[in-house]
């Protein structure tokens, strides 16, 4: 028994594998844990070296809540070098002081419709967009959509902004879920 490799939580034996009645799904890509409930999904040997041997990543979170995804992002072997997490709620910011290490977390500005000049000169690897999505909910008979001007604006704000930052990286990733 040694120390695990670099960005490696757990390694398990057959026999662990066998006691958690584990089944490898290779057409799935990923080994399902029967007596856990939950399935975690594999990925070959070369694309887990390519990311975490990978530079460390720079990523843009709009209206980024508690910021669990860079939780996923450092789960999935990617290294962090800046997290810029832009939230309105007080909340969601402690709760991200908790999650993002200190030497890594930006938060430039609350509110992604009020941006400082800083965000744009900044070269972004990642934009996570999380906006509100009530103008567009359908638990409401007719939904608004853009014409909510006011609750729709992070939104709006998000996409220009990330046109904006396409212009500073035209390789940037674009991930958007409303919440």
């Amino acid at each position: 028994i040694g120390p695990t490799p670099r960005n490696v939580d757990l390694l398990m034996g057959c026999d662990v594998l066998d006691f958690l009645e584990a089944k490898v799904d290779r057409h799935a890509s990923r080994t399902v844990f029967h007596k856990l409930h939950t399935a975690v999904p594999m990925c070959p040997i070369a694309e887990n070296l390519r990311r975490v041997s990978s530079p460390p990543v720079n990523v843009i979170a709009t209206s980024s809540g508690c910021n669990l995804a860079y939780c996923s992002m450092r789960n999935l072997g990617f290294d962090v070098h800046k997290w810029t997490s832009i939230d309105i709620d007080d909340t969601c910011r402690s709760i991200t002081a908790c999650i993002v290490p200190p030497d890594q977390l930006d938060e430039p500005s609350h509110d992604v419709c009020h941006l400082p000049a800083s965000v744009f000169r900044t070269s972004y690897d990642l934009h996570l967009d999380t906006s509100p999505c009530q103008p567009f909910s359908r638990l409401q008979p007719s939904p608004p959509g853009f014409r909510d001007v006011i609750r729709s604006a992070p939104m709006t704000a998000a996409a220009s902004l990330h046109a904006r930052l396409k212009r500073k990286n035209p390789d940037i990733k674009h991930l958007v879920e409303n919440v």
